[in-house]
């Protein structure tokens, strides 16, 4: 049985019994297994694949252009000839085998984080099997998720890359930070110190990772490293972000520079005492629900359970309708609804009339930051993700048209979930959405509505009445 190795942290490589596979006929079939290896845990329609990788094609040609693919990678892998194909291939679907003989470093990293976080924090620090999978995962992710990959002609495709790319990164920073974590708890502070500051070579923004800095280099007494360790979050967070240092981490460096973390005496982690916050209420942003909200039901008990299911296993809810059938008024009544399982707040922006820079502005606002001197989309949409990164929000996007103009606004958190509502299903696809579609109200539902409107006594009156 021929083996097949995907490998897609810091570039892109595969091997076939061993062998790599120097060439592929083009970026194309290298784009249709790399999809494929990452979203391996169900099949894939053709019309949708072939959307992703040709999202300005006809269907017709963008389907025969993706026959075509497939049969180049299965060349290029020496798929053809096989008895055991490594994938799973019929007239509607395509995904690959889910067989023993097929290895992904994304699918392990994958696995090991999931065994992890079955256990609580506290569980996590003292068990050693845990801290083995902490270690395994940070050299599982040897560098971004297809680094230097190139383009492909394909702006689904690229934004589905980026989305991925924002994942793994956050996953790895998440997984750095426990590892630190746990070294710390088994005072092995050298290999704490070597783990912190590749954490910082990723992600020079995270304010967190340069406290622990500081607090290693003070407990190992090397007092002048910490307080530099203070200059170097200053220009970054300046630079990065356009903010000053928090307050806790002013406090950590007055009290290295008072000489209050020894390293004979003092713990390595003690936190300061806190000074009072200003109090910032959760937000919800949804408007008000319809006052005349009928029917629909099932379909948003249906809608409720998708959204709270796991956000790293789930994709965005995407709610699909005509123009007027009710699509808003939906997803206020929904927000309404699942304000108590989302404790961090919901928040709401509408696509058509707002662009992206503006929503996030907004959405950062509502927690107390201000990241209106970023002009980059990107730094703005990395900020807003690190702030929803620990928080259970639920974020719904109305009016959904463009594509590009949501995918900055996804977040990267799996503590949150995400609605959307559009006319076009295609777009709805293009975001890897589950759909759920919003068909015109019934004839029953749709008198209820007339009567909560008009009332009652003028449903029942005589049509020769004039009150009628």
């Amino acid at each position: 049985m021929s083996e097949l190795e995907i490998r897609c942290f810091n570039g892109f490589e595969v091997f076939v019994n061993k062998q790599r596979v120097e060439r592929f006929y083009s970026q194309k079939t290298k784009a249709l297994l790399i999809y494929l290896a990452i979203e391996s845990m169900r099949l894939h329609n053709r019309s949708h694949l072939a959307g992703i990788l040709w999202p300005t094609y006809d269907e017709g040609r963008a389907r025969r252009n993706l026959s075509q693919t497939l049969t180049s990678l299965r060349k290029d892998l020496g798929d053809i000839n096989q008895n055991e194909s490594f994938f799973q291939i019929s007239t509607q679907s395509i995904g690959l085998a889910g067989s023993e003989n097929i290895y992904i470093d994304t699918k392990e990293f994958d696995a090991t984080l999931s065994s992890i976080q079955k256990h609580t924090h506290q569980d996590i620090l003292t068990c050693p099997a845990c801290t083995n999978q902490l270690r395994q995962i940070i050299n599982l992710y040897s560098g971004p998720f297809l680094h230097q990959f190139g383009e492909i002609d394909s702006v689904e495709f690229e934004n589905w890359g980026l989305l991925t790319r924002e994942r793994y990164l956050q996953e790895a920073i998440d997984a750095h930070t426990q590892f630190i974590n746990n070294l710390i708890a088994q005072n092995q502070l050298d290999e704490a110190v070597t783990i912190a500051k590749q954490l910082l070579q990723m992600a020079p923004w995270r304010e967190s990772a340069h406290q622990q800095l500081m607090l290693l280099f003070a407990k190992q007494g090397h007092r002048i490293q910490a307080l530099n360790q203070y200059d170097q979050v200053t220009e970054v967070l300046m630079s990065e972000l356009g903010v000053a240092p928090s307050a806790e981490t002013d406090r950590l460096y007055d009290q290295i520079l008072a000489g209050e973390f020894s390293p004979s005496e003092q713990p390595l982690i003690e936190k300061p005492q806190e000074r009072a916050a200003p109090v910032i209420e959760t937000p919800f942003q949804a408007p008000s629900v319809s006052p005349h909200f009928v029917g629909r039901t099932e379909l948003l008990e249906t809608v409720g359970q998708s959204l709270l299911e796991q956000p790293n296993s789930s994709p965005p809810v995407a709610i699909v309708g005509m123009g007027g059938v009710g699509k808003t008024a939906f997803a206020a009544q929904k927000a309404r609804d699942l304000k108590p399982s989302f404790t961090d707040g919901v928040l709401w922006a509408n696509s058509m009339t707002s662009q992206p820079h503006n929503i996030l502005d907004s959405w950062a606002r509502a927690y107390g930051h201000d990241f209106s001197s970023l002009t980059d989309l990107d730094s703005k949409a990395t900020a807003v993700r690190g702030m929803l990164a620990n928080k259970r929000v639920l974020l719904i996007i109305d009016n959904v048209e463009n594509v590009s103009d949501i995918r900055p606004l996804l977040p990267s958190s799996e503590s949150c979930a995400v609605l959307l509502t559009t006319r076009n299903s295609d777009v709805a696809t293009a975001l890897n959405a589950k759909i759920v579609r919003l068909d015109e109200l019934t004839a029953e539902n749709g008198k209820k509505l007339m009567i909560r409107i008009l009332g009652q006594e003028r449903i029942s009156n005589n049509p020769d009445n004039p009150l009628a």
